[in-house]
């Protein structure tokens, strides 16, 4: 009787201390490569109306063209901007260089010569009817201009070319940072 109630206690014993003992940890399997999902920028959908991909583009940042290493003189960035058309016609638009009417941030506003740096593979182009097109625009440094800032900005601005008044336009924020 005595083996009984001892076998018993241990049974019971066991019994409760495993449920005190702390739970295994779950240790999550990550994947042999690190997933990064690239960021999407949704374009412009109103029927009637123009639009662009991306609302920013970084050139000697980390998160663009130049990555790490700045921008410099003598450089030259290339970025392919996508033009959306919302229109159920062909529609002609025109792409500005433009400054900010104010500074936004740390970027300065490039001086207005910085235009001469700044050209388009075609700066009036017809994007087909209810479609996209790429336009590539380049900025290119002369070797012997002066940094005027460690940060500045400028505009590229697409309009609707040729319909009277101006009823909308986009503008995209160039943002270079300098070595």
């Amino acid at each position: 009787m005595k083996r009984i109630a001892i076998v018993a206690m241990l049974i019971a014993l066991v019994i409760v201390g495993t449920g005190c003992l702390p739970k295994p940890a779950v240790i999550p399997v990550m994947p042999k490569e690190p997933v990064v999902e690239s960021p999407t920028v949704a374009p412009v959908t109103t029927a009637g109306s123009i639009g662009i991909g991306n609302a920013k583009v970084w050139v000697g940042s980390n998160q663009g063209l130049f990555t790490g290493g700045g921008y410099y003189p003598g450089a030259r960035a290339e970025y392919t901007i996508p033009i959306y058309n919302n229109y159920p016609q062909d529609v002609q638009v025109q792409l500005l260089f433009e400054l900010p009417n104010n500074q936004d941030g740390e970027y300065v506003i490039a001086p207005e010569y910085v235009k001469k740096w700044v050209t388009f593979e075609n700066d009036k182009p017809t994007i087909p009817a209810n479609s996209m097109r790429e336009v590539l625009v380049i900025l290119q440094m002369p070797k012997t201009a002066e940094v005027f800032a460690p940060k500045w900005e400028f505009r590229v601005t697409v309009v609707p070319y040729g319909q009277g008044m101006v009823q909308s336009a986009v503008s995209q924020r160039w943002l270079v940072v300098m070595r």
